[in-house]
């Protein structure tokens, strides 16, 4: 019978390594913390981008983050209860949002473009998707 001696070297610093990556690959790691600045960057340039008369529409933006696992969900959207104080009567801001949103890209009448989500996927989208891949990858060996 043959004599023969197997060694594995670097096992453990693998082993680390895996486990890293893995809780990278989390809601509660790396990737809940890329969702949540991407969702950060694009509430900010949201809020920026939209057209303002009183602030109430711009006020109204809110931002909203699920996770669990390996799955992770960043959103922003207008938040329907809300009303506008300074026009009580007028309608809410998600209906008013929507409506100026449906105009298309055009100048609001104070700044901002009135087709804000559109608007901020299109000028920001790309920079914000990468600034939460370097986010990822900052949390990977």
């Amino acid at each position: 019978m043959a004599d023969l001696s197997v060694s594995i070297r670097g096992l453990q610093a693998a082993q680390r390594a895996m486990e890293k990556a893995y809780h990278a690959t989390r809601a509660e790691g790396g990737l809940g913390r890329a969702v949540k600045a991407v969702t950060a960057g694009a509430h900010r340039a949201a809020v920026a981008n939209t057209p303002w008369w009183s602030g109430g529409l711009r006020a109204a933006h809110r931002m909203r983050f699920s996770g669990r696992g390996n799955r992770a969900q960043g959103i922003v959207d207008i938040d329907p209860g809300l009303r506008n104080p300074a026009y009580p009567g007028s309608p809410r801001p998600h209906v008013y949002g929507y409506m100026l949103h449906k105009q298309g890209q055009r100048p609001g009448r104070r700044g901002g473009i009135r087709a804000f989500y559109e608007y901020t996927v299109k000028a920001h989208g790309q920079s914000l998707l990468r600034s939460g891949a370097d986010e990822l990858r900052r949390s990977l060996p």
